[in-house]
């Protein structure tokens, strides 16, 4: 991306403070924000207070299930749901709400939000999996073994909330994206 994707330009505030405000706007106690590169830097721009809790990782370089990791760790036991986003896939509250009421209505291990008929983010975790959830991998597939080990017990619930599929990994995703958020407004 050429720059740290925290502190990409989300509406007027980086992309991470946007998922912070999303996430204690939906109701999520605690949020967990797990850094890793630039975290000082990071860390030095974005508004984290309760129920906001920073921890660094300092394992970062061996990929995203370090950071699931950390963050599962820093976790209470005894959560109800569990919302794992990924800074790159920013999300709305509406939809996060949407998702852990699906959760506590159909009793399923991991929800999933989809948009037109394609599979987005956050994907939020029954509480039951934090000890799985803390111990992911990369060699393990990290989240991805952790969701084909619930496969029968997954719901996939349909939102109206084309930012679920947003994936930010190249420049060009990002001016895509920038192009929906003003439709979105």
């Amino acid at each position: 991306m050429g720059t740290a994707k925290a502190l990409l330009d989300w509406g007027g505030r980086p992309l991470l403070q946007h998922q912070i405000d999303t996430l204690v706007e939906a109701g999520c106690d605690p949020v967990v924000v797990a850094l890793g590169h630039a975290a000082e830097v990071v860390r030095s721009r974005i508004d984290c207070r309760a129920p906001c809790r920073v921890i660094v990782n300092a394992g970062y370089t061996e990929g995203r299930a370090a950071s699931v990791r950390a963050g599962a760790a820093a976790l209470p036991a005894g959560l109800g749901a569990i919302v794992i986003t990924n800074i790159d896939g920013p999300c709305s509250a509406a939809t996060v709400r949407k998702l852990i009421e699906e959760m506590g209505s159909v009793g399923a291990s991991i929800v999933v939000p989809r948009y037109d008929d394609k599979n987005g983010h956050p994907a939020v975790f029954a509480g039951e999996l934090l000890t799985e959830l803390r111990g992911v991998d990369e060699v393990g597939q990290g989240l991805k073994a952790v969701r084909a080990q619930h496969r029968e017990t997954t719901q996939f619930v349909d939102v109206d909330d084309p930012l679920v599929g947003l994936d930010l990994n190249t420049p060009k995703d990002y001016e895509r994206a920038q192009h929906l958020l003003t439709r979105e407004a």
